[in-house]
């Protein structure tokens, strides 16, 4: 995943003219080389806080054996039998360190089609089974 550039875009975003709150953007990016890819100098007070937020997050807790490690993608944005979870599309994915000691979950809500429903529990992958983790 080191390999992998992810950045927090402006809003809405110069190709997809999508319009996401800045932690929603930060947390998307943190799973790669995360980069800012916006003009700060046009950013309010509140953005900046948060990216400032979301870089402390992204360097203390995502180092490089984390990032060396594998990446699982949980459910697939791109499979519309796997997005479509009672009623919601969804995409989650993980990245586990190399020596599986830990990891990193991120789970994204893209769209609710049914108010209600529950989304079922989420499955890990490339854990160590003996292994007890602190969440």
């Amino acid at each position: 995943m080191i390999t992998m550039g992810s950045h927090i875009t402006a809003t809405p975003n110069h190709q997809t003219g999508r319009i996401l709150p800045g932690n929603v953007r930060g947390v998307m990016s943190m799973l790669g080389a995360m980069g800012v890819e916006l003009n700060l100098m046009k950013a309010d007070v509140e953005l900046l806080a948060e990216i400032r937020a979301l870089i402390h997050v992204y360097k203390t807790t995502l180092d490089f054996g984390l990032l060396r490690g594998q990446f699982y993608r949980l459910w697939d944005p791109f499979d519309s039998h796997s997005t479509q979870v009672y009623g919601a599309e969804v995409t989650a994915w993980m990245q586990v360190s190399e020596d599986r000691s830990r990891a990193v979950v991120m789970a994204c809500l893209l769209h609710l089609k049914e108010v209600g429903k529950i989304i079922p529990r989420l499955q890990l992958k490339g854990l160590s089974e003996d292994t007890l983790y602190d969440i």
